[in-house]
């Protein structure tokens, strides 16, 4: 491993973040996500390629279209960034392995699921087929779950989620939580096997749980009772994948 193998990485991530980038802006609006070009939210103007180079422009252009002075939501820089450093830190852990791939792809497809389901509260279907479809595919090439464990927990993962689904919608008489919901547990599970998928998701629960009572407490106006689920389980699912024995360590420690 070389800083300039790193680098290449790095710059590499970036452009998958920009490229997340249109996808969770368009997606949600069912837009294609080849044409046409990317253009200013504000003015419509289209962007120059040297006006939309990953993380650099941001910075030179301090946030701003290079046309109109719109500012730019600064989540789009942060979504690159994280998206550039993502694969380099993987690497660093697990070198250039199958499982770093895997990992990386992971976070990438949980990422866009998880800014989309947080902004408009769902979890596009074509994410999760999208996953799913190279999970299939790289699992036949370089096995990193057994099939058993995998189908297993692509069952386990979906059917775990509908019971609480099913449970809630008779607790609280209304909707408690999506499908898309279900759908990203099944996913999860064929990634995570089933065993590992459900403390995945019931620590998903306890961060979305630890995240509202934090909220409720700081926050004085009313705060929307309804949570987006995506993203706890989506850093829930990435955490255990990475530190799972800590998790568990740290939360049977808290409890006792």
């Amino acid at each position: 491993m070389t800083y300039l193998n790193l680098i290449w990485i790095f710059i590499f991530g970036s452009a998958i973040g920009s490229f997340l980038n249109v996808c969770i802006y368009r997606i949600p609006k069912k837009k294609s996500l080849l044409y046409p070009r990317s253009t200013c939210p504000n003015c419509h103007t289209p962007i120059k390629f040297y006006h939309n180079i990953p993380i650099f422009s941001y910075l030179i252009l301090r946030g701003k279209c290079a046309y109109c002075g719109f500012s730019i939501p600064i989540s789009y820089f942060i979504i690159e960034l994280i998206s550039a450093l993502a694969p380099v830190f993987f690497v660093y852990l697990y070198d250039y392995t199958i499982f770093a791939l895997v990992i990386t792809i992971l976070f990438y497809g949980l990422l866009t699921l998880s800014v989309i389901d947080w902004k408009h509260y769902i979890i596009p279907n074509s994410i999760l087929l999208g996953l799913l479809f190279i999970g299939i595919v790289i699992n036949f090439c370089s096995p990193f779950i057994s099939w058993q464990d995998a189908i297993i927990g692509f069952f386990a993962g979906g059917a775990t989620l509908y019971f609480f689904a099913f449970l809630g919608n008779i607790l609280f008489k209304k909707e408690s939580m999506g499908m898309g919901d279900v759908k990203l547990a099944s996913v999860l599970g064929f990634f995570l096997g089933w065993k590992s998928v459900l403390l995945a998701l019931y620590f998903g629960f306890f961060l979305a749980a630890l995240y509202y009572l934090i909220v409720k407490f700081f926050k004085k106006e009313p705060i929307d009772n309804y949570i987006p689920m995506g993203p706890f389980f989506s850093m829930s699912a990435i955490g255990w994948v990475l530190w799972g024995n800590t998790m568990l360590s740290w939360y049977l420690n808290l409890i006792q």
